[in-house]
């Protein structure tokens, strides 16, 4: 009883997990596939005229497919490889299917389409591919071997070709969307959101290793009277510029810099000793374009700290070297 109670429980709470949150999950997103297949199949039994042993043979299935969704629900991607395991299983069922389905019957081959582009939401383009191929294969056997349909070939290169058509087309879109994500759109380096998760895998690392980290922080100077006196503009073009010339001092493959927002930008240096860094903050301090130059400020991880005490140290001594500047200005 509690371990029925508690399944009724995991699955109220992903039921009522936002879309959002479950397109991000890909076993809970195949979990709805699952569902969605089911119902899809239930509306083609009740629409249409089958045997009995057709019915019986789909209803099988479809028992299978709601098991399959129960436990993607309840259980996750516990395998490497149990979700290409999933698709692999749904081509196997909608070839099943499409066996035993009456003189002609053709439509339940839609399905796998939602294969292919399941796979390639969250496959590898290898792995699509793969899983491509085996549609095309099974979907070949079941013409062959099942019952007639009107022009197989001609059905079988309209499924095949529109599963690679929108593999491809979904699969370029997530490349993108992916790309976007984690990549600031005007410099071309990485956002917060991926400077967060480098900086904590890179502690984990040196937490193992015992490698020395460091963490720079960079502000540029005056920004804002750059975009009021030259123009916004001309802002963006000094940023990617200074963003260049930085580039230019990090030159080795460790070494990480990312864009925080507006003119706050930071950089990971991994296996440098206080000597290195030194000499590195100076030549990222030298970076000019046009007069326009950044503060910079560095900690480096003394082996305890969480990744948000390291930056909040390197970001104060990014603005006690800025305060500084701005005494020194002053008449």
């Amino acid at each position: 009883m509690l371990e029925r109670a508690r399944a009724k429980g995991v699955i109220r709470v992903f039921l009522r997990r936002p879309p959002r949150e479950l397109l991000f999950d890909p076993a809970a997103a195949a979990a709805f596939f699952w569902l969605g297949g089911v119902v899809g199949a239930g509306i083609m039994l009740l629409t249409s005229h089958w045997p009995h042993d057709a019915v019986v043979t789909t209803l099988v299935v479809m028992g299978i497919a709601l098991v399959a969704a129960a436990t993607r629900a309840l259980v996750g991607e516990r395998r490497p490889h149990g979700l290409q395991f999933d698709a692999a299983l749904a081509t196997g069922l909608v070839s099943v299917v499409l066996a035993v389905a009456p003189y002609g019957y053709n439509a339940f081959a839609v399905f796998y389409v939602w294969v292919a582009l399941y796979a390639s939401l969250y496959f590898t383009r290898r792995q699509t591919v793969l899983q491509i191929a085996l549609v095309a294969l099974a979907y070949g056997l079941v013409l062959l071997n099942g019952p007639a349909v009107d022009r197989p070939y001609a059905s079988w290169i309209a499924i095949v070709g529109t599963c690679a058509t929108f593999a491809a087309l979904t699969s370029t879109l997530v490349t993108v969307l992916r790309t976007t994500a984690r990549q600031d759109p005007l410099t071309g380096v990485a956002n917060r959101r991926v400077f967060d998760e480098r900086l904590a895998e890179e502690i984990e690392r040196a937490r193992r290793s015992r490698a020395p980290l460091s963490v720079v922080a960079l502000d540029v100077d005056d920004f804002k009277g750059v975009n009021d006196h030259r123009g916004h503009l001309a802002g963006d073009r000094t940023l990617v510029r200074l963003v260049e010339g930085w580039r230019t001092c990090l030159r080795r493959a460790t070494d990480f810099l990312a864009r925080l927002g507006g003119d706050e930008f930071a950089a990971i240096v991994v296996d440098a000793d206080a000597d290195q860094v030194r000499q590195l903050v100076a030549r990222l301090g030298a970076v000019s374009v046009e007069g326009v130059t950044a503060s910079v400020g560095t900690a480096t991880w003394d082996g305890l700290e969480s990744a948000e005490d390291l930056f909040r140290r390197a970001d104060a001594a990014m603005f006690q070297v800025k305060a500084g500047r701005k005494a020194r200005r002053a008449p």
